[in-house]
């Protein structure tokens, strides 16, 4: 086709010099395609450097895997010319304007390529710049006078532009001289790099920021010191803020509402700006309603943030931290506040006692449960109960199966921090913990398990009331290393299930008669029971005096506040 004979625009086409394939590969070479995303040709001509953009894209781009067709690739295209404007078309390329210079658009490109007229040169890649100003990618070919003759003011401010950018510049002599129309001009190669710029701050941000300054200068001093340094704190300030952002973000969407065009039809809904952050938000919603929806949301999600860190449930059984997820539903009603939260944890103390009591009992019942696999019986101790023959005890080693969690497949190593294993392993030293008086120490549990995984140490790892080991066929052997405590747990539950006398830790083995006799000498024997009587305090100690220490360390109490003090 002889392109200057088209009867399109004459002018377009006396400065119409289609690109020549080695000049398109250079001008593609140095892109990181897999980052690319949108990508704009200017000047098009017939759409050999789009095509080309286009193969790029299909071998490196994620689009990939959406199709192989034209129409999955954003590439967009300019062409001033009609004629090849038609051409474009019928190639199946997108062409969005006419001119590139009076081209107004909101759109992003990743990479602008170009090829512009020569004459035009310096307008057309001044052009590229100020639309990548905010970050992006240009390559373009331009007279090589364009750069070495800068008579114009154009020619000037672009050659400032260029060295402030740092522009890679490449001269070619003869590039076009075996192209599809010919010509012998020296052209220059010229690819810039615009850094991305940081975004403007929120003026919403710059609000909030005086509003909390505000705030804590006039909190009363004495709640300052209560909780200073406090995560709780810590965790509800952050809560307000997000919120009260996100309601600010809402009140100014509803200001601006009137002046943006919902649908073209009455009866169209509206695709708000905020339902990234909020969901689905209808503009039928009265402003409350919104907002409050929104709050409810955050809520929600503090919540569950709360109910799940470490430092709020590490004095918790897994059963008390179930129940509390299980509550999240119910409290996007309440707000998210320190009286709340402290509310909340002065209830679940209460309930430490009664957790601790079923996780004890629970234990007891899944060590010593005798399952058809033979293995499992040996965790079980014999003994004559008091008016039972059905009694036992958990021996020093105790088989369990662990359902090969440990050896995570999905992970497809050795994986003792898996949470399931994790969870059940810190049950125990809650309990054992519990049962000796000892301060938690949960966080050093943690720590263990990761040494052992990163080592790989699958056997006797030593944790603090025993060692475990692990192996792939799917069970967990533990040996109890403080048999104190161990005792202790098993008087625990066997004087809960009735199997010793009622006279136990009261009267002395030789103040006993024979049956209550026979009950503890099958149980543990006379120089243990002595033991025990003589370690009282340590052996027999009611529950209730001791289920405080679950919240000991440095734990603050719930009742930091009085009635007037609560936020």
């Amino acid at each position: 086709m002889n392109i200057a004979a088209l009867p399109g625009n004459p002018e377009s086409a006396k400065t119409f010099y289609p690109t020549p394939k080695v000049l398109i590969d250079e001008l593609l070479t140095g892109i990181d395609w897999p980052l690319v995303e949108a990508v704009l040709e200017p000047s098009a001509g017939k759409g050999d450097i789009a095509l080309a953009i286009i193969e790029k894209l299909k071998i490196h781009s994620r689009r990939y895997e959406y199709g192989t067709g034209i129409e999955n690739f954003d590439v967009d295209c300019v062409e001033i010319d009609p004629d090849l404007r038609h051409i474009l078309s019928g190639r199946k390329l997108r062409v969005v304007h006419d001119d590139f210079l009076t081209l107004r658009t909101f759109k992003r490109y990743s990479v602008i390529l170009m090829n512009p007229p020569f004459d035009r040169g310096a307008e057309h890649l001044l052009k590229a710049l100020e639309m990548q100003k905010r970050g992006g990618y240009i390559a373009c070919i331009l007279n090589a006078e364009t750069l070495n003759n800068p008579f114009s003011l154009a020619r000037k401010q672009l050659k400032g532009l260029l060295e402030q950018y740092g522009a890679q510049i490449t001269y070619k002599d003869d590039a076009f001289t075996g192209a599809e129309r010919r010509t012998g001009v020296r052209i220059a190669i010229v690819k810039v790099t615009v850094p991305f710029e940081q975004e403007p701050e929120s003026v919403i941000l710059e609000g909030l920021r005086a509003d909390q300054a505000r705030r804590r200068r006039d909190e009363p001093a004495q709640r300052n010191e209560l909780i200073k340094d406090d995560y709780i704190e810590a965790i509800v300030d952050r809560f307000g803020f997000e919120v009260e952002a996100g309601c600010r973000l809402i009140r100014e969407y509803r200001a601006l509402q009137p002046y943006l065009m919902d649908g073209v039809a009455k009866e169209d809904h509206p695709s708000p700006l905020l339902s990234i952050i909020m969901g689905s938000i209808y503009s039928h919603r009265q402003d409350a309603a919104t907002e409050n929806a929104f709050v409810r949301g955050m809520r929600k999600k503090y919540w569950t943030a709360l109910f799940t860190n470490r430092q709020f449930i590490r004095s918790m059984t897994s059963n008390l931290q179930e129940e509390l997820l299980a509550s999240v539903e119910k409290l996007r009603n309440y707000d998210f506040s320190v009286y709340n939260i402290l509310t909340i944890r002065l209830n679940m103390q209460k309930k430490l006692v009664d957790g601790i009591h079923q996780t004890i009992m629970k234990l007891f019942d899944d060590w010593t449960h005798k399952h058809h696999w033979d293995e499992q019986s040996k965790n079980r101790h014999y003994f004559d109960g008091w008016r039972t023959n059905d009694a036992f005890a958990v021996n020093k080693r105790v088989i369990i199966p662990f359902h090969t969690d440990a050896f995570d497949s999905w992970v497809g190593r050795f994986h003792p921090t898996h949470y399931r294993t994790e969870s059940m392993l810190c049950d125990i030293e809650k309990v054992f913990d519990y049962l000796s008086g000892n301060k938690p120490d949960h966080d050093g549990l943690h720590r263990r398990l990761d040494e052992a995984e990163k080592e790989l140490q699958s056997r006797g790892i030593a944790l603090r009331y025993f060692k475990v080991t692990f192996f792939k066929k799917g069970t967990c052997h533990i040996e109890f290393t403080d048999m104190d405590v161990l005792h202790k747990f098993n008087l625990y539950a066997a004087r809960d299930k009735k199997w010793l006398p009622p006279c136990y830790g009261r009267k002395r083995y030789q103040e006993m008669d024979m049956e209550e006799r026979k009950a503890v000498d099958a149980f543990e024997g006379e120089e243990s029971y002595g033991r025990v009587m003589q370690k009282r305090a340590y052996f027999l100690a009611e529950p209730v005096e001791q289920g405080l220490l679950l919240l000991g360390g440095g734990e603050r109490s719930a009742c930091l506040y009085k009635p007037s003090e609560r936020r």
